[in-house]
Formats: structure tokens, C-alpha cells, sequence
């Protein structure tokens, strides 16, 4: 376990791995990536992520297998969807928080259909019941922060035709 920490350790210092959140943010349409990066970002500065981050071994964002054809990353030109967290059970070591796009976030998508991806992966660990309580308080903190910013920014998933409409 001590080398696996200090692999991730390592790791965790690399831009590639962990970038500077502040760069994520921006006024353009959000990439998956970049939705999980400023979703997280605005939870670690108002300063709810803490406790997570004492014990987090990883964040990955880009479990996205929803690649176009030319193989740029899926582009989120809709808000008809939600952001879900979920711990699931018998996981192999450790907890891990999965994070799920539900519904329609593409604006190619038909009406009323409900697409499910996940988008990223939180683990620690840490198997504890404080361990627990603090992956589940990180799910409830990341939900609010989800629905703030998807709401606070509505005008970069709304849809090309819809935004024509309101000019």
C-alpha cells in the first residue's frame, strides 16, 4: 500500500495528472474533461473539498469512451442531462466514487433519450467509516456543485438552435 501511495504521490504533482485548476476554467464550450475539472474546482475553492482531499488518492476524469469520429473528446452542447454520484459495492480495494453523465448532453442526441457515461473516478484507500462518510459527504458536495455550475453557466450547454433563437 506505502508504494502504491507514493506512486500516486508522485504522480499526483504532474501537470498531466492534477492541472493547475485555474487553466480549466474558460467561456467556451466544455469537453467532459473540462466540465469534471471546473465542476471540481469551484467545490475545492469554496473549501467543501478538504476533507476529501486529505484522503484522495486519485481523481481521473476522462473515462469518456463517447470519442467522435475524428477523435477529439465529447463536447457537452446540451443541458438536458445530470451529473450522478454513486459509491458502489465490492469494490476491489479501497472506495471509489463514480461520476455518470445521465440523459442528453450532446445536442446531436434525440429528444427523450438517456444516455449513461461515466465520466470520471474518485478512490481512496481508505476503507474506514470515516473514510465512508467522507467519499459520501464528497458525493452530496460535488452534486450541489454539478447543479451550480451547469446552471450558473447554462449558455455553454445550450444547444446551437436554441442559442440562435435567443440573438
Amino acid at each position: 500500500m506505502d508504494v502504491l501511495h507514493d506512486i500516486m504521490s508522485f504522480y499526483w504533482d504532474k501537470p498531466a495528472y492534477q492541472p493547475r485548476l485555474t487553466n480549466w476554467r474558460n467561456r467556451e464550450r466544455n469537453t467532459i474533461e473540462r466540465h469534471v475539472w471546473n465542476i471540481v474546482a469551484e467545490a475545492r475553492d469554496s473549501g467543501e473539498l478538504n476533507a476529501l482531499d486529505t484522503i484522495l488518492d486519485y481523481l481521473l476524469p476522462g473515462c469518456d469512451h463517447q470519442e467522435t469520429p475524428q477523435g477529439e473528446k465529447t463536447v457537452l452542447s446540451c443541458y438536458e442531462f445530470d451529473d450522478c454520484f454513486c459509491i458502489p459495492q465490492g469494490s476491489e480495494e479501497g472506495i471509489y466514487l463514480h461520476w455518470v453523465l445521465r440523459g442528453r448532453f450532446r445536442q446531436e442526441q434525440k429528444r427523450n433519450t438517456d444516455v449513461h457515461v461515466d465520466i470520471a473516478s474518485i478512490k481512496t484507500l481508505q476503507t474506514d467509516l470515516a473514510a465512508y462518510k467522507i467519499m459520501g459527504e464528497a458525493a452530496g458536495v460535488l452534486e450541489y456543485f454539478s447543479r451550480q455550475y451547469v446552471g450558473n453557466n447554462l449558455k455553454l450547454y445550450t444547444p446551437d438552435e436554441e442559442l440562435k433563437k435567443n440573438d
